[in-house]
């Protein structure tokens, strides 16, 4: 689960917006596959 925070929240038409909208939230829960992958992707 995650929280978007909209005051933080900057849309940008160069970066993804998946990339954007982690960048403005707060995740509460992940599964650690979840965490994994978004490591080895550089997500995060």
């Amino acid at each position: 689960m995650f929280i978007v925070n909209t005051d933080q929240f900057v849309s940008q038409d160069d970066i993804p917006m998946s990339d954007v909208i982690l960048e403005a939230s707060d995740i509460e829960f992940m599964l650690e596959e979840v965490k994994q992958y978004g490591e080895n992707l550089g997500t995060w």
